[in-house]
């Protein structure tokens, strides 16, 4: 009997001194499990924010959004679910330098739960470019050439916008340009020719290359446009005033342009184009074909004409006919970056990825 007790006593000793150790495992493993939990979670929610972000990242280098906003503004984006785990995404423009050629936002992303017991967040900076995708800059660029009949107008390489840049006032091939029949040098001093240098010369293949345009025939069949017009009468009329800029296509070879015509932003021509009567465009003009000037015509920004060379599209040697009117194209950096900008022809450079939660 005693022996019994003894054993009791002894036995009760022993869970005594174990029921620590197994309350201090029974928590290690609870703990452990909670851990492992909010570590699997914590995860999840990190893709999730990830996630959010390289899709808000994709959006803005497709520029579905980030044109419209001012400095300072936020802008949601948007959420999706991954069963129990979610995403979002918003942005924020933080700034753009004194000539609007670049714009730096911060995009967030942030996962979650719901119930909301794990959370992460992550951001990005990121810098908007519209550096234009050619490397040749002057009121006018022609791969054709260009002939003037009189000296009324100017092919202004003194930029507008920003002040004191200036660019050459017309480049093209070798003695392609021309004032009432006689050829122009480069040394020539011609009124209605300003620049720096007024004129630039080189051969058709050279200045191809160093135009590095090569993005061209996916700009003239495949860039999304605002608008795409079969005939002046599809016009997408929008007043200079109300500060609508627009890219627009026009899919009507050899179409004239007029007053009721004007407007700002990218407008493309995959083949020839005719303007006058007081036509009158701030941006820039891509023009696949032969261009054709009459009339009162004022241009702030940039030409590029006779670009199907650069694939082998357009064979004929037709320069740009200025004809009698008075033509005024002038150099405006502002104007063409403004137009890359909400066109889709520009190109970001993402900065320091980091986790903020």
């Amino acid at each position: 009997m005693r022996k019994n007790g003894f054993a009791l006593i002894a036995t009760m000793m022993v869970l005594i001194l174990i029921m620590p150790l197994a309350l201090v495992g029974a928590g290690i493993a609870i703990k452990s499990r909670q851990d492992a939990t909010r570590d699997y979670w914590k995860s999840r929610t990190f893709y999730a924010a990830d996630g959010a972000l390289e899709w808000a990242l994709a959006g803005l280098e497709r520029n579905l959004f980030w044109p419209e906003m001012a400095v300072g503004d936020s802008l949601y984006l948007g959420r999706f679910n991954l069963g129990r785990v979610y995403g979002e995404a918003w942005i924020v423009r933080e700034g753009v330098d004194s000539v609007g050629a670049l714009k730096t936002f911060v995009l967030y992303g942030r996962g979650f739960t719901i119930p909301d017991f794990s959370e992460s967040r992550v951001s990005v900076n990121v810098v908007m470019s519209a550096r234009p995708p050619w490397d040749l800059y002057a009121p006018l660029v022609s791969l054709t050439g260009s002939r003037k009949n009189g000296v009324a107008g100017i092919m202004e390489g003194h930029a507008s916008c920003p002040l004191g840049e200036a660019v050459a006032g017309i480049i093209a091939p070798d003695g392609s340009v021309s004032e009432s029949g006689d050829v122009i040098q480069p040394e020539d001093s011609v009124g209605w020719l300003d620049g720096d240098p007024p004129l630039v010369y080189d051969s058709q293949e050279n200045l191809i290359d160093l135009l590095g345009f090569d993005e061209w025939p996916y700009v003239r069949d495949t860039l999304v446009a605002d608008a795409e017009t079969p005939n002046k009468k599809a016009w997408p009329y929008v007043p200079l005033a109300e500060g609508k800029w627009l890219t627009i296509r026009l899919t009507d070879d050899g179409l004239g342009l007029r007053s009721g015509h004007n407007g700002q932003g990218i407008l493309i021509v995959p083949g020839d184009l005719d303007i006058g009567g007081g036509f009158t465009w701030e941006g820039l003009i891509l023009v696949g074909g032969t261009l054709t000037i009459n009339g009162d015509v004022t241009i702030q920004g940039s030409i590029l004409a006779g670009l199907n060379i650069i694939d082998g599209t357009f064979a004929s040697t037709n320069p740009i006919d200025m004809g009698n009117g008075t033509v005024h194209i002038q150099y405006d950096l502002c104007a063409i970056r403004e137009s890359l900008m909400h066109g889709n022809l520009i190109s970001s450079e993402a900065g320091g990825w980091r986790q903020i939660k």
